[in-house]
């Protein structure tokens, strides 16, 4: 596993969500698409959250599956 992926799933779990904006301002990771398929290759669970960003766009925001949060929403 490559040093970003590495952070990017440190992040996640500490219960952290982040979009592609955040990981080049935080970590300089500037495809997060790409290390969120490497993790989930390697078998971690991430959930994609669309929503819409202070433009009107919609943005992808990753989290860490989480089986006890998503039983209750």
């Amino acid at each position: 596993m490559n040093n970003q992926n590495i952070v990017i799933l440190r992040h996640l779990c500490a219960g952290k969500t982040i979009t592609a904006a955040e990981a080049f301002v935080h970590f300089r990771v500037q495809r997060l698409s790409a290390r969120i398929k490497d993790l989930r290759d390697a078998g971690h669970k991430i959930n994609t959250i669309m929503h819409r960003d202070h433009a009107n766009k919609y943005v992808a925001r990753y989290a860490l599956h989480s089986p006890v949060a998503t039983r209750w929403m």
